[in-house]
Formats: structure tokens, C-alpha cells, sequence
């Protein structure tokens, strides 16, 4: 636990070293506290307060053209057994300054609107909680990679009728880990399968 905290903090110092000494970051915090029926095995059913996600993030823009930017998410909550922290996202983005962006990192996937318009923290999503066909890979009932480790390219341009945006990401295929959990190759692939999709949205 101690190293894969450590790795992760070494990682934070690089994505903020690289924005410059001089820059300023706004460091973002969400939180939640809820109220629910829990029953368990062990304690049986009670209602009680729990805690839920405590959520960190930051965009950096880069250079002062503005067009680069940085970005990292990491997520302190507790798995049942104890307190963990999970590095959620973590990329960097170019706009090439027609409608045309790129991004490389560890980023959500853009299946549907759900999963790429609302992220971690309850206050910026329009439910409670995430859908449940939406679970996070890691969470009891994730089947869908929500998450990819790769590059994506996204272009809008406003037409006639609304927005019209093209969207492609390219990354590590996921695999299923004993106890069928998703996992999406954060550190390199473990095959030359990889991850494609694509969306057209009006």
C-alpha cells in the first residue's frame, strides 16, 4: 500500500513540476457525507451516516497561449477494509485552435453521455449515484471499461441544428483480473488487443 501511494505521489510532483515552478494550480476538493441502510453480515442492518468520496483535482494551462492543459483527479474513499486513494484521471490536452483537440493519459471513456460528461464527486452528477450499469470497474458492479489509458482525439464545430462532435480514443484493452474485476492496464498492455471507439454526436 505504501509504494503504490508513494508511485502515485511521484506522479502528482511530475504533472505539476511540468507546468512550471511559476504557475499557480487551483487544487479543487469535493466531498460527501450520506445517510443510508447498511446491512451487513456482521453488524446486521442499521441505518447510519457513511463517507463518501473525497475527490481532488486540478486543470493547469500551459504555457501562455493557453492551448496546452494539464490535468490529474485522485480520489481518497473507503473499499470496506480501509482507506485508499485511486488515481482517477490524469492527462494532457493540445487544442490546436480548430475545433480539433488531442489527449493523452488516463481518461473516461466516452460511451454515452453519462460516463463523459459527469465524473467523480455526487455534486456534479444529476443522480445520487452513478448509474448502475455505469459502475466503475473497480466498484460491485463494473462490466463496462469506463476507464482507458491511451490517446483520444475530439473535434466540434457548431452546424445548423446543434453542436456536432466527432470523438475517437485509442488505448490499453482491459482484461477481467480474478474476482471479475475490469481492470483497465494502467501501466501497459498485457496483449496487442487495444481499445477503440468512436462517437458522433449531434
Amino acid at each position: 500500500m505504501k509504494n503504490g501511494i508513494f508511485k502515485i505521489l511521484l506522479a502528482l510532483a511530475v504533472v505539476f513540476l511540468s507546468t512550471g515552478l511559476s504557475s499557480a494550480v487551483d487544487l479543487n476538493v469535493f466531498a460527501d457525507v450520506r445517510f443510508q441502510d447498511v446491512d451487513t453480515s456482521k453488524t446486521g442492518d442499521h441505518d447510519g451516516f457513511s463517507l463518501g468520496q473525497l475527490d481532488f483535482w486540478a486543470l493547469e494551462e500551459i504555457g501562455e497561449e493557453g492551448n496546452l492543459k494539464s490535468f490529474m483527479e485522485f480520489v481518497v474513499e473507503h473499499n470496506g477494509e480501509g482507506f485508499v486513494i485511486d488515481l482517477e484521471r490524469i492527462w494532457i490536452k493540445y487544442d490546436t485552435g480548430n475545433d480539433l483537440t488531442y489527449r493523452m493519459g488516463r481518461m473516461h471513456t466516452i460511451l454515452g453521455r453519462w460516463n463523459s460528461r459527469y465524473h467523480h464527486g455526487s455534486h456534479v452528477q444529476t443522480t445520487i449515484d452513478r448509474p448502475l450499469f455505469l459502475d466503475f470497474e473497480d466498484g460491485e458492479a463494473g462490466v463496462l471499461p469506463t476507464h482507458v489509458v491511451g490517446v483520444m482525439a475530439d473535434y466540434q464545430r457548431q452546424a445548423g441544428v446543434g453542436l456536432l462532435n466527432f470523438s475517437a480514443q485509442f488505448g490499453n484493452g482491459s482484461h477481467f483480473e480474478a474476482g471479475a474485476e475490469l481492470n483497465p492496464n494502467n501501466t501497459g498492455d498485457i496483449d496487442d488487443n487495444k481499445f477503440i471507439i468512436g462517437r458522433v454526436t449531434l
